[in-house]
This record gives structure tokens, C-alpha cells and sequence, in this order.
């Protein structure tokens, strides 16, 4: 009888040790990738490299702009993102503990040559390099009403934070002139 409860002491000790809602010696790493406006971005290819191993576990990011790779064995890691349009990003030494869920958020940054458009902005654009007269506008509009909670807040409880921006942008072109003083055409282009 002692035995027993000597033995069910063990287990109670050594399965204690290990959180049970984790699978033994297993990590989760996850975050939200934005671009430089902070808009989220789907569709960024994540790849979580192991140092230790070199093997590598992928994933992608949802059309909340969130990435979860799950399942990784503990150790040492280099976290790579990557999406047509915007710059290649890397993280190293990244340092996974047993059921540790690690929140990367990264904010990429938009390619050399790469346009792109996000959901909340606007844009026009009339005849450039002429000698007609044109323009463009932009308007960009980010409020808390407007975006989603995430999964762990609405879990804790805890409200969207305040996050407002409003931001709105014009640029006009064409030949200088002034009425009855300068007529510019086919002579000076100007741009503002």
C-alpha cells in the first residue's frame, strides 16, 4: 500500500511539472503581421526555421493578418516572413521553453518597386506627365470601431484599444500658369 501511494505521489509530482494543456516539450509561436500603416497583411508566407535542427515548419497568415505555427519542438529559432510586393524579414534567436506561446508581431515593410492597396484607403489619378493638369487623393481612416478584438483579448475580457487615425493626402500637376500673366504649357511643368 505504501508503494502505491508512494507511486501516485511520483506521478502527481512529475505530470505536475508540465502544463496539461500542452503537448510534452512543445511550443506555439504566433503574431500579427501588419504593413507600415497598419493595415494587416494575409497571405505572408511565415517560416519557423529550427538553429538546432535546421527543420523547418510553415505557415501562413489568416485574413486577420495572423499567423499561428504550432507544435514546434523547444529550442532555438529563426522566424522568416515573406509576400510578393513587400521586403523579406527575418527574426533569429528565438528561445522556445515547454508550452511557451510566443507573440511575434512584425511590421513589413513595402518592397522597392511593390504598390499595393488596403481596404480603408481610396485613390484616383488623372493624367500624369502632361500638359494637362491632374491629380491624385488618398484618404486613410483607422478606428477601434472599425477593427476587430483579438482572440486573446476577447478571451481576458479586455476592450479594443483606442487606435484612431485619420489621414488624408493630394498632389496636383501640370503646367504653370498664371491667368493673363504665364501660360506655361509646352514650356513649364510643374508639380505640388
Amino acid at each position: 500500500m505504501k508503494k502505491i501511494v508512494l507511486l501516485i505521489a511520483f506521478l502527481v509530482i512529475v505530470l505536475s511539472a508540465v502544463p496539461a494543456w500542452s503537448p510534452l516539450g512543445r511550443a506555439t509561436i504566433m503574431g500579427t503581421i501588419t504593413d507600415p500603416s497598419g493595415a494587416v497583411i494575409q497571405g505572408v508566407s511565415v517560416i519557423a526555421v529550427n538553429q538546432d535542427t535546421g527543420v523547418k515548419t510553415s505557415g501562413v497568415t489568416n485574413d486577420l493578418g495572423i499567423y499561428r505555427v504550432m507544435d514546434l519542438p523547444i529550442g532555438r529559432y529563426g522566424l522568416y516572413f515573406a509576400k510578393a510586393g513587400f521586403e523579406r524579414m527575418g527574426r533569429t534567436s528565438i528561445t522556445l521553453t515547454i508550452g511557451q506561446v510566443a507573440e511575434i508581431n512584425v511590421a513589413m515593410k513595402v518592397g522597392q518597386a511593390a504598390t499595393y492597396t488596403r481596404g480603408s484607403t481610396f485613390q484616383f489619378q488623372l493624367k500624369s506627365g502632361t500638359n494637362q493638369f491632374h491629380g491624385s487623393a488618398e484618404g486613410f481612416l483607422q478606428n477601434e470601431a472599425l477593427d476587430a478584438n483579438s482572440w486573446m483579448n476577447n478571451f481576458g475580457g479586455v476592450p479594443r484599444a483606442r487606435n484612431r487615425r485619420d489621414d488624408e493626402n493630394f498632389a496636383v500637376g501640370g503646367p504653370v500658369w498664371i491667368p493673363k500673366v504665364y501660360n506655361g504649357r509646352d514650356k513649364t511643368l510643374g508639380s505640388r
